[in-house]
Formats: C-alpha cells, structure tokens, sequence
C-alpha cells in the first residue's frame, strides 16, 4: 500500500495561507516599529544609515540560513528588500529626501578605514576580481583591458609607465610585457606586500607604498602611459589630472576611471548582496565597501561625465570617453548571478551592458575616459 500523505493539499494550502497571513501581520507591527525607530534616531541626532548593523546581521543570517538548511542568497535578498523598505519608511516619517548619510567623513577616519579594508581584503583581492561570483567585476575589468590595451598603443614610446592605486599588480602585470618600466603605487601596505608576494616581477617593475595626495613620484614630462583604473581616479587626490598633465610625456596617454555620479545603481541605494558588493554615496563623496559581517567608508569623488571632461580638459589633457560600465549588472541580486536558471538572464544583461556602455547613456556604475597630453 503507497504511504498516504499527511495532510492533503487543501489542508497544506490553508496552512501557507495562515503564514502568509502572519507574515503581514509581523510586517505591518515591523512597519510600526521603524517609525519609533526614526523618531528616536532624529531625537537622538542619529544617521538613518546603519550599515554596520546591516552587515552584522547578513554575517548572522549566513549562519542560521546553513543552520536551517536554507538558501542565504534567497534570504539575503529578501531581508535586503525588507531593509529597503524600512529605509523609506523612515524617510517619510521625518520627511526627509535621503536616509544616505549626509554629513562630511573627516579626511582622517576615511584614511583609517581605507587601511583597515585594505589590510583585510589584500589576501583575497583577485579573488574579489576573478575568483567564484566575480562575474560583474570581472567583465568590469576586463572592459578596462581592452581601454588600456588600445591606450597603449598610443604612448609616445614604451619607456615608463605608471600603475597608480596599483593594488596587488593586477594592471602592472598587465604592463611589464608593454614598457621597459612599469612603477605601481598603492597607499595600502598590505596591498604592495601581496603585489610583491604574488608573482616573480622582472626587473623593469617597481611596487612601492605611496600616498598619491603627496604629488605623483614622477619628473616632469617623463611618463609615457599612466593607469588609474577600477575607480581609483575618484580615490586619488582631486588634483590627479593637473598631476598627469605635469608627469606625462608630449603626447603621452593615461585610462582613468570614475565612480560615475549618475549612475543607474545609485538609483535604489540598499543593502542587497549584489554582484559588486559597494555603494556609492554621492551626498559625502564615499564609497561603503561591505566585506564580511563590516561596512567600511572610503573616499570617493563621484564625478559625471561632464565633470570629468571639464576637470582633464582645464588641466590641458585631451578627453575621450571610452564609455560608462556596467550598468545593469550591478543591480542584479547576486541569485541572479549564481543561480543555472537564470544564467540566460544575466548573460542578457552582460550583452545590454556591452550596448549601454556607448557615450551618450553614461549610467554605468564607472567612467572609462581616455586622456593625453597634447603633442607641441
């Protein structure tokens, strides 16, 4: 005799449905106690910010979701969701337009926590780039491949080029088989260590810890090709095209890259787990990087296209978009990404990306720009 069910389909459908009832009743006394929770927060002077909290809690959800054998990429998104939500519920009940922190970061905690992330991330950092669920910020620098391969081509001759906010030598390397000298500079010691560590560099490459606000190391007229890649030219110092006007050689090219200020992921601003896992705040100029159960807060200069153009053509450099990218990607939820199902979706909108990326959308999440010093 087949084993009978224990309950029959009718009875399982009034039990979903009792839940799902629950549900709303728990989500409508949550709304309740978000509304509290933003007076307080508005009495007590408080941001309505709380990413170190938000992170905390995914770090835990990661654990109870294995605990009860459930999918964290599911629940991520759907407490993500529900965080969102909160957020604008917070916002209306203090009329304000932006639950994002307004307030300026002091130049010194943004350099703590610039240190602080760096040293956590520097082991793992090409994974970050290349490894498992890297889809987004891999077809990302691989868009800035093809810029800074094509920009080479045009230098002057193969004599210096720079990597500045070089990181663990991704783009050095890239360099070393191109210019007889390739010097990378990165503020980050932990990153220049793990640059060193990587690989055997020949010769002609030099990694050294350096704070780029200081000035780039670099004679006057001396560099042929210069790289501030993956959104290091709105990490470095704002006077970085005057700087590359100065350094590079009659002729001399450079791929400089933005955190773009209308970009289409700044649009809905909240704590999923996406593909790229930062967030830009263009309100202070900072970059929320989420690593593990902590938030930590970088500089971060947005800039639109215009900008951009504006602040290489006053220093004298020539301007060429190359394009902004990705656009969609960014804003997929990482299920998306990892899941087999819906892998001809994000493939789709890898290919869309590919269109978006021509000058005249510019709502990818970064500026590609192209610049040199002119000849005579």
């Amino acid at each position: 005799m087949p084993e009978q069910p224990l309950m029959s389909l009718d009875e399982i459908r009034d039990r979903l449905d009792l839940g799902d009832t629950q549900m709303l009743e728990w989500l409508a006394t949550r709304a309740s106690l978000v509304r509290e929770v933003a007076r307080i927060k508005e009495a007590k002077g408080v941001s309505l910010q709380s990413a170190d909290r938000e992170a905390s809690m995914f770090a835990r959800k990661q654990i109870q979701c294995r605990v009860l054998g459930l999918d964290f990429h599911y629940v991520a998104e759907l407490v993500s969701l529900m965080i969102w939500h909160s957020k604008q519920i917070e916002c209306d009940e203090l009329g304000r337009d932006t639950f994002l922190d307004t307030n300026p970061v002091s130049p010194e905690r943004l350099h703590e926590q610039l240190l602080e992330l760096t040293a956590v991330e520097a082991p793992r950092y090409d994974t970050y780039l290349r490894g498992e669920g890297a889809d987004a910020v891999s077809s990302y620098i691989d868009r800035e491949l093809e810029s800074i391969e094509s920009a080479a081509r045009e230098a002057p001759n193969r004599a210096l080029a720079l990597d500045l906010g070089c990181a663990t030598g991704q783009v050095a390397e890239f360099l070393e088989s191109r210019f007889e000298r390739v010097r990378g500079f990165d503020i980050s010691p932990a990153m220049i260590e793990h640059a060193r560590a990587r690989r055997d560099w020949s010769g002609g490459v030099e990694l050294e810890v350096r704070d780029l606000d200081d000035g780039i190391p670099a004679g006057d007229g001396t560099v042929s090709f210069a790289v501030a890649n993956f959104g290091a030219a709105s990490e470095l110092a704002a006077d970085l095209p005057r700087e590359l006007a100065r350094v590079l050689r009659p002729g001399g090219t450079a791929v400089l890259s933005w955190y773009n200020r209308d970009a289409l992921v700044n649009e809905w601003f909240y704590p999923w787990p996406a593909t790229v896992h930062s967030h830009l705040n263009p309100h202070n100029d900072t970059l929320e990087v989420w690593s593990g159960g902590s938030v930590y807060t970088i500089r971060a200069r947005a800039m639109t296209v215009d900008g951009a153009r504006r602040a290489c053509e006053s220093a004298g450099l020539e301007f060429r978009l190359a394009g902004t990218y990705p656009t969609l990607q960014p804003i997929l939820p990482a299920f998306v990404a990892r899941s087999p199902r819906a892998r001809a979706l994000y493939d789709a909108c890898r290919q869309l990306d590919d269109h978006l990326a021509a000058p005249g959308v510019d709502r990818g999440s970064c500026i590609i720009a192209v610049v040199a010093r002119p000849n005579g």
